[in-house]
């Protein structure tokens, strides 16, 4: 399997770890972290005492490095949670990153039709690879696809359709919901998802 290419800002991951941490305890994170690579542990410069475990939030990282972080938080996880882990996630990483006044600012100039215009600026602020594709469908539904991503990763890219809904709330939408649709790691062409809200 290609390993992949790319970065990605650390502000989601290390909310995902926080997020974690929450759940689990921190001597448990402890172990989740000392279960990782000893070069993951040393491109992240991973501390469990330091704020944040040491994770930059404006800092850039190698994207396989922050996947293998993102596999052992899932292996942390019951198989019979990881559903509802999957869906609590985004709430925290987006809480995390759209925080005081960013998220006031968002939810005053953000809307779907910016991040349809704009998506490609949005991406190109936490990832430095990959296109985005955003098309309206209907009122009340868009589609966004992923094309060209080399530092594409399945749980990566999950996380990433995901934060759509919490976003969208974030811009004052109601009734939001993510339907992940299909993924290159299965083979298909591009990655997609549509993300449905209640039209004002």
């Amino acid at each position: 399997m290609t390993e992949p290419t790319g970065k990605v800002k650390g502000a989601p991951v290390r909310a995902l770890l926080e997020f974690r941490e929450r759940s689990i305890g921190h001597e448990q994170v402890e172990a989740l972290i000392e279960s990782l690579s000893e070069r993951a542990r040393a491109e992240l410069r991973i501390d469990p005492r330091a704020p944040g475990f040491g994770i930059l939030a404006s800092a850039w990282y190698r994207t396989s490095t922050c996947a293998e972080l993102i596999a052992a938080i899932e292996r942390s996880v019951p198989p019979r949670e990881r559903e509802r882990f999957w869906l609590r996630a985004p709430e925290a990483i987006m809480a995390a990153t759209l925080s005081g006044v960013h998220k006031a600012i968002f939810r005053v100039v953000g809307s779907p039709s910016l991040m349809r215009d704009y998506c490609q600026t949005f991406w190109n602020r936490q990832f430095d690879d990959g296109r985005v594709r955003v098309f309206d469908l209907e009122p009340g539904v868009q589609r966004h696809e992923y094309h060209d991503w080399g530092g594409h990763d399945r749980l990566m890219c999950k996380i990433t359709f995901l934060c759509l809904a919490p976003m969208f709330r974030a811009m004052g939408e109601k009734n939001t919901r993510v339907e992940l649709e299909q993924c290159v790691s299965t083979g298909a062409p591009h990655c997609s998802a549509t993300i449905h809200w209640t039209p004002r």
